[in-house]
């Protein structure tokens, strides 16, 4: 598949990348992915951030659902790393979009035990 092109390995999703735009993307580096979807379109940023990978997914109208949720972590995320969708403390929580959710690697095994594996 082309570097700027992948599909979603359980709905079968084709996310497109975009080119980046001049600001805080260019900054960190980040790539921005689209899919088109029955109603609307759904974004990806997708970046490493001091080490820990973290993906942005949102959508033009509506919370992502779980599907999608879980069709950006295994298309954007390597299968043997432990992704979470973290909610802070009110003091640090911030929204920049409303209908857009965050994922991150975890890259300690702190919270492996959480996972029962096999």
């Amino acid at each position: 598949m082309a570097d700027n092109l992948k599909l979603g390995c359980f709905t079968g999703i084709q996310y497109v990348k975009v080119p980046n735009q001049p600001g805080i993307l260019a900054a960190i580096g980040g790539e921005c992915w689209a899919a088109r979807v029955a109603d609307g379109i759904l974004s990806v940023i997708y970046s490493v951030d001091s080490g820990r990978r973290h993906a942005s997914i949102a959508h033009t109208s509506r919370y992502p659902t779980w599907d999608e949720i879980k069709e950006v972590r295994y298309s954007f995320f390597p299968d043997d790393c432990m992704v979470a969708m973290p909610l802070p403390p009110r003091s640090d929580y911030v929204n920049l979009h409303p209908n857009c959710f965050h994922l991150y690697e975890m890259v300690d095994d702190k919270h492996g035990d959480l996972i029962q594996k096999g």
